[in-house]
């Protein structure tokens, strides 16, 4: 009898118990745990079920159409915000929840990162637009 596959959220649940069982160990040794980022999870989980981008593609484009969008300030503690250069760099707080995910499951590395708005553009640093928040997952 075949098993059915596990969905994105399953596996999301399953990844936040394994960080769960981490942080119990990380509590005894009194060293920093792992926030619970299970709806981010999720989110890299359901990227890795589309379609593989191909070799030479262009990131941004192929993530517009294939990928997962997330707001920066839904899956991190808060909003990204302008830099003493006046820009706004959101990709960057999820590229560091990514690794944390990535350390307890190295499936998550075949998920590839892209901002929607292009850096250095107007949109990009415009704090009242969400697009300037938005990055988009991908499976590489």
């Amino acid at each position: 009898m075949a098993t059915a596959k596990a969905t994105p959220k399953q596996k999301a649940k399953a990844l936040m118990a394994k960080i769960a069982k981490a942080n119990a160990k990380a509590s005894k040794l009194q060293v920093k745990q792992v926030f619970d980022h299970s709806v981010f999870a999720e989110q890299m989980y359901k990227a890795l079920q589309m379609p593989k981008m191909p070799v030479g593609e262009n990131a941004r484009m192929w993530a517009m159409q294939n990928g997962i969008a997330v707001l920066q300030y839904e899956v991190c503690a808060k909003k990204s915000t302008l830099n003493d250069k006046g820009i706004m760099r959101p990709e960057l707080a999820v590229l560091a929840i990514m690794q944390t995910l990535i350390k307890h499951d190295a499936k998550l590395l075949n998920v590839g990162y892209v901002r929607f708005a292009v850096n250095g553009t107007p949109t990009a640093s415009d704090v009242s637009n969400d697009d300037a928040y938005k990055v988009l997952l991908y499976r590489k």
